[in-house]
């Protein structure tokens, strides 16, 4: 049986779902490396549109523009590509979020194991999933 190639309409243009998800990809790592996209930009040679544009899968990746990105952000290509035949992301996983990605980076960047443990206990707290200071570890 033939399966209809799935497509994103926006605006008069059709995205491809692959592209959309490298795009996504790629804005997931950039923002976990702490780049902006022009900081992405300059270091593959071309402008924050262009980063953007394809981000967001309106424009695709060529394989070596792919190459470096992928440089930059210090990851295999291929780790890229072969996340790219995962189920799409569902309603119950949502994609992360630009807030989310920064968060966790910033927690990861504490150099105190026991301030570290704080502020995950007071952010299980807030999200009222456990106590603060309870014994929950992760």
């Amino acid at each position: 049986m033939i399966r209809k190639k799935e497509t994103i309409h926006r605006g008069s243009g059709i995205l491809d779902p692959v592209d959309v998800r490298l795009g996504a990809q790629v804005r997931e790592l950039r923002i976990q490396r702490g780049l902006s996209q022009m900081q992405l930009g300059v270091e593959i040679g071309l402008t924050f549109q262009q980063v953007q544009k394809y981000e967001r899968g309106t424009n695709r990746i060529s394989v070596a523009t792919l190459v470096r990105i992928c440089r930059v952000l210090k990851v295999a290509p291929g780790q890229l590509v072969d996340r790219l035949s995962d189920p799409p992301p569902d309603a119950e996983h949502p994609p992360s979020d630009r807030k989310a990605l920064v968060a966790t980076r910033e927690l990861l960047n504490l150099q105190s194991e026991p301030v570290r443990g704080a502020v995950l206990g007071l952010l299980r707290a807030i999200a009222g999933r456990t106590e603060l200071g309870g014994s929950r570890h992760d």
